[in-house]
């Protein structure tokens, strides 16, 4: 891997996402994240929308900033399907 691969692959992506509000959000993910919530999306149904109402909560209960909560939820949903 070059080190411009590296860079692209570790430099965070923002991306506007559904917030339950009907309002969207900006977060920023690395690339491994974004395809991780695509990963979520499609073997468990569960969307950006429904990730980003977890966010808030995760926000809530742990005093995590937007970005980090967000990442949290699509860790926690993606371990699911690692033995």
């Amino acid at each position: 891997m070059t080190k411009q691969q590296l860079h692209q692959f570790t430099e965070g992506t923002t991306r506007e996402v559904p917030m339950p509000d009907g309002t969207t959000r900006m977060v920023t993910m690395s690339a491994d994240m974004w395809e991780e919530a695509h990963f979520i999306k499609v073997m468990d149904g569960i969307t950006l929308l429904d990730v980003s109402g977890y966010a808030l909560e995760e926000m809530e209960l742990q005093g995590l900033d937007w970005d980090a909560a967000f990442q949290c939820i699509v860790a926690y949903f993606t371990n699911r399907w690692t033995p």
